[in-house]
């Protein structure tokens, strides 16, 4: 059984009239990577802001390792990255480092703290020679130069080049398998999609869907199936037909032909199989591939949309 370091319970945040935050119930896992998701202005940072103290909930709970959030006792098993940290130029990194660490009861030690942020051979560069990249992994390094739990990372990851993203990732990757936990947000799917054990995807301050990544797709897209199709199309289709008919929740869309491949998305793809195949369906180089997150994001963030335009209108 996980165990729960951090718990959300019905939190609201408002700003004068404004929800910010409406609601919202959910937990973080030790040593887990948790992606929150959402359009500028879902409620992201107010949420992250919210569990380390920094905002007044306006109703619920919130508590971080068994304490109210901004007590020392959280404090100093917390981390959190600086994103617009003005450190002086001409300060190198080791200085940085030092300076930092020595604000912590038990920090991680230097050597391996440098190494678990790839910082090694840049110890003795000025803060104003670093690359974007390089800069970003100093600030990350202290963040964790205390030896958190966990971490809260908001746009870790924003302005810099792919390359640079990627070794960003494999320190999120070393402090997982470290035991820590991570919380980040973030504009690029494909990195939440690479990192995070759960994701929880806000709209207008609301929690609309948590999950796996694997999950999320799910439920927003399915499955897309890929086979090359060796019986007559009408027979193909009848079958499907009769499928839809079943009410096996198979939900069966997009399906494209190209001469005699066929690709299709579903919500299950077994009863489809077994049906294919009990029937007669002749199909050979049958693939069955995850959709992307990305788009599995924007679906859901439609039906949302869909549903309050309905609530508007019957209103």
């Amino acid at each position: 059984m996980c165990k729960k370091i951090v718990k959300v319970d019905k939190v609201s945040v408002n700003f004068d009239s404004t929800k910010a935050i409406d609601n919202v119930s959910f937990d973080i896992n030790a040593g887990e990577v948790l992606a929150l998701l959402g359009e500028n202005g879902a409620g992201k940072s107010t949420l992250i802001n919210s569990i380390l103290g920094r905002l007044k909930i306006d109703k619920g709970c919130i508590r971080i390792f068994d304490v109210a959030p901004g007590e020392q006792r959280a404090k100093q098993r917390t981390g959190t990255i600086l994103q617009s940290a003005n450190l002086p130029d001409t300060s190198t990194v080791e200085e940085q480092i030092t300076l930092f660490s020595s604000y912590y009861p038990a920090p991680l030690a230097k050597p391996d703290l440098i190494k678990l942020t790839m910082l090694e051979g840049l110890e003795k560069r000025r803060i104003n020679t670093l690359s974007g990249g390089q800069k970003q992994r100093l600030f990350f390094a202290l963040a964790v130069c205390g030896n958190p739990q966990i971490i809260f990372l908001d746009e870790p990851t924003v302005g810099l080049d792919s390359s640079a993203r990627r070794e960003f990732w494999q320190c999120i990757e070393s402090l997982k398998l470290n035991g820590v936990s991570v919380v980040l947000t973030t504009h690029y799917l494909e990195e939440a999609e690479a990192l995070a054990d759960r994701i929880i995807l806000l709209k207008q301050g609301t929690i609309i869907h948590q999950g796996t990544p694997s999950e999320v797709k799910t439920k927003a897209l399915g499955k897309r199936v890929n086979f090359v199709l060796h019986s007559p199309k009408a027979m193909f289709e009848t079958c499907l037909s009769q499928l839809q008919q079943q009410s096996l929740n198979v939900a069966i869309s997009n399906l494209v032909y190209n001469q005699d491949k066929v690709s299709l998305t579903c919500a299950r793809p077994e009863p489809l199989l077994e049906s294919l195949f009990t029937q007669g369906v002749g199909i050979s180089d049958l693939t069955i591939e995850s959709a992307r997150l990305e788009d599995a994001v924007e679906v859901l963030n439609r039906q949302i949309n869909s549903t309050q335009l309905v609530s508007e209108e019957a209103a």
